[in-house]
């Protein structure tokens, strides 16, 4: 954790800032935040890049662990995903987490429909700044979200060359088939 602190800290902060895409899984995004106060031990700083904080609520606490659905409500990226896809933005994906997170003024990346989200409690999963995408969401969240991947690719396309990207779609008819099925069994 020193080692990302300071000038690496500073860069990244940096780079979001200047709307570099990037998806933060799992327990980066804890790093991202001003801390993360372990079940026992002392408090880690984080790198304070997002106004966020995550805390785990003790040692005989359960883990949030289980299948994740949420819709994506963070703008702009809401409304980029609904203009690609012509659909409400809904990712699916697993979570394994002892922490909650608590957001102060980042924006929450979505509302969850099934699982645990940030802290099981205020219905919110992940943090969306800029062009940054932070959730505990994960197993694997790429490929069950191929609209997650081909937003990510085109906007690091579009902020190299400056210039509008249209990808040639791909043939994403198994992926569509195996989220409809998912869904059906959230349900």
């Amino acid at each position: 954790m020193r080692d990302l602190q300071g000038s690496k800290a500073e860069a990244l902060k940096n780079q979001l800032d200047d709307g570099i895409p990037g998806v933060f899984t799992c327990g980066s995004p804890q790093l991202l935040g001003h801390y993360y106060e372990p079940a026992l031990g002392q408090r880690i700083q984080g790198l304070g890049l997002l106004d966020m904080v995550s805390k785990h609520p003790g040692p005989e606490a359960k883990r949030c662990i289980g299948n994740v659905v949420f819709e994506i409500t963070a703008e702009p990226l809401r409304q980029e995903l609904q203009a690609m896809t012509g659909e409400t933005p809904i990712v699916i994906g697993f979570e394994n987490h002892g922490g909650r997170t608590y957001l102060q003024t980042v924006s929450p990346l979505g509302k969850v429909k099934t699982g645990y989200g940030n802290n099981g409690e205020d219905g919110f999963e992940g943090a969306f700044h800029q062009k940054a995408i932070a959730t505990y969401s994960h197993g694997p969240l790429l490929p069950k979200n191929p609209f997650l991947a081909d937003w990510l690719i085109r906007t690091a396309l579009e902020k190299k060359y400056q210039d509008s990207v249209q990808l040639t779609p791909l043939d994403d008819r198994l992926a569509q088939q195996a989220r409809a099925a998912m869904l059906k069994r959230l349900e």
